[in-house]
């Protein structure tokens, strides 16, 4: 690929993220209009999101990989990141899990 192709799917990619937080706040805004209460709820897990970000950041080795050259700081970035993905999904998975256990035992 060449460098002209990247920058635009960058760009795109820019674009698509921009959309998606435009997105996230218009309907934060209206859960807050039509049920207060369902806010402290939201709070309450980005709160636990965060929480699960900085243990991922402080546990984060940030070893530098050969052929990139990027600072320490943001390999802990991406580490973190990725370590918040991973416990996002195993979390995912052990709720559907639960709750279909839940269900069956009922």
């Amino acid at each position: 690929m060449n460098e002209g192709t990247i920058d635009l799917l960058l760009y795109i990619a820019y674009g698509l993220l921009g959309l998606g937080i435009f997105a996230i706040m218009l309907f934060m805004i209206k859960q807050v209009i039509s049920s207060p209460r369902q806010m402290i709820r939201s709070l309450i897990g980005l709160g636990v999101l965060v929480v699960v970000f900085l243990i991922a950041y402080a546990t984060a080795e940030g070893t530098p990989v050969s052929g990139i050259e990027t600072s320490e700081t943001v390999l802990r970035i991406i580490e973190a990141l990725l370590r918040v993905t991973y416990v996002a999904f195993i979390g995912g998975v052990a709720l559907l899990i639960i709750s279909e256990l839940v269900n069956w035992v009922r």
